[in-house]
């Protein structure tokens, strides 16, 4: 993508960035079941 050419020489960065980020805010996650709870 051109838009994010910019950023990559700071990729490795970036992503540190938001891995310290991940670890500091509360992480959800939701599963939808079928009525069956199977599936």
């Amino acid at each position: 993508c051109a838009a994010l050419g910019p950023y990559i020489a700071h990729i490795d960065d970036i992503y540190e960035d938001f891995r310290s980020y991940e670890v500091r805010v509360p992480v959800t996650a939701l599963i939808i079941l079928g009525k069956s709870y199977e599936q």
